[in-house]
Order: C-alpha cells, then sequence, then structure tokens
C-alpha cells in the first residue's frame, strides 16, 4: 500500500474511499504539484509584463486544480468532470485576457463559443501557438460533455452514494494523460507568450523545479520555455 503524503490525507479524512492504496492517485497528486510550483512561478513573472491581462483568471485556475485532490477520494464522476472543466474554463479566460481591453466583468460572463473563436483567430496573440490552445479548447467541450451527460440511477440514495465512494472507480489513469496533455499545453503557451526562458528562471526556481518533479517532467517544462533571443 501507498504510504506518500497524499494516501495518508485520504486515509485520515476519507477511510472508506476506494482510492486508498491506488498508486495513480499519487500521480495525479503529483500533477497537481506540478501545476502549482509552475503557476507561482509563472505568476511572479505575469506581474512585472507589460502585457495586459486579468491575473485572476489564471490564480483561479490554480485554485481550482487544487480541489481536484478533493474530489479524487470521493470518486464521482460528475465532480471531478465539473472540476476539469471549472479549472479549464478559468485558463481559457486567462488566455482569453491577454492583450484584450475588455473588463474583466466582461470577460467573465464570455461564454464558450465566443473564447473559442477568439483564441483560435489568426489574429489572436496564440497564432503560432494554436496546437496548444486547441488542446485546451477541446478538453474544455469534452469535460462540459460529461458533465451533462447524466443518467437516472435506480439504487437508493445513500446506498448508491457509499458504492460510489467505496466500490466505483473513475478511470484515473486516462485523468493523469489528460493532465499531462494539459499541462504540457498550459506550460508551453505561457512561457512563449510571456517569454520565459531559462535565463529567466532563478536558480533556486530551476531547482525547485529539479527537486520536486520526475526528471522527466522537469525536462518537459524546460523544453516548453520560450527559446527565443527578445
Amino acid at each position: 500500500m501507498c504510504d506518500s503524503v497524499y494516501q495518508k490525507f485520504i486515509q485520515s479524512n476519507f477511510p472508506l474511499s476506494g482510492c486508498i492504496g491506488k498508486e495513480e492517485t499519487d500521480r495525479l497528486f503529483n500533477r497537481v504539484v506540478e501545476n502549482n510550483i509552475v503557476s507561482d512561478i509563472f505568476i511572479k513573472y505575469i506581474k512585472t509584463s507589460s502585457m495586459p491581462c486579468v491575473l485572476s483568471f489564471l490564480e483561479d485556475y490554480q485554485i481550482q486544480l487544487n480541489y481536484l485532490l478533493l474530489f479524487i477520494p470521493i470518486n464521482e464522476n460528475n465532480s471531478i468532470n465539473f472540476c476539469m472543466r471549472a479549472a479549464i474554463e478559468h485558463l481559457l479566460k486567462f488566455l482569453y485576457s491577454i492583450d484584450n481591453k475588455e473588463h474583466e466583468s466582461k470577460i467573465k460572463l464570455t461564454n464558450f463559443r465566443h473564447l473559442k473563436e477568439r483564441l483560435l483567430d489568426p489574429s489572436s496573440p496564440f497564432k503560432d501557438l494554436k496546437l496548444e490552445v486547441g488542446k485546451l479548447v477541446s478538453f474544455y467541450g469534452e469535460f462540459s460533455n460529461y458533465v451533462h451527460h447524466k443518467r437516472g440511477r435506480d439504487e437508493p440514495e445513500l446506498e448508491y452514494m457509499q458504492s460510489i465512494i467505496s466500490q466505483r472507480s473513475f478511470n484515473f489513469n486516462t485523468l493523469d494523460n489528460k493532465l499531462i496533455t494539459i499541462l504540457n499545453s498550459y506550460e508551453t503557451i505561457i512561457c512563449n507568450t510571456f517569454k520565459i526562458s531559462k535565463r529567466t528562471l532563478t536558480v533556486s526556481e530551476q531547482m525547485r523545479i529539479r527537486n520536486n518533479l520526475t526528471g522527466k517532467r522537469a525536462d518537459s517544462i524546460f523544453t516548453g520555455l520560450y527559446s527565443g533571443t527578445e
């Protein structure tokens, strides 16, 4: 049985969870840790950038993805899918706010269709990152479809709730693969949009990445850094 920090958290707070002892939940925990590390670093440099944006959307994205660690032990599909959809929505609205004169209150009300059209428009700031932005847009649509696809249950309510927590299993390996793709796209888009390069990062920031992530994930982050000369 796994004895990680996250497993101890699950055992202590969700003692009936069917996720106890599952290594794939630790991988998901590591993705959230990675997201927190890179987001902290990104936010620091974005604050010093002259490019207009609404940083609160990025902060909301980071917070929302942390909620995933609460929904995983509950093991309920709709909760996990809703959490992922909300996180990606905050991220897309942050990207939409970049070099955009619209007020934050108006951006909050922007529907998905308009977000998609604006972000994938050839005149957007992401014309050279269209593939990566497109992946995020696709994931938002995918998780939205999951959320809206609800079916009735014949089981008594409380028995069904208990079976969700203790027996039924969300496909965490699939979610992990999706999170990796989301992180790769997110990191590439932010680094290239705000020109965050290896020269930009301090030694302590580089060490934080190396010391807290696997070698493969750290290499992926450094590969996604801005490599231009500006």
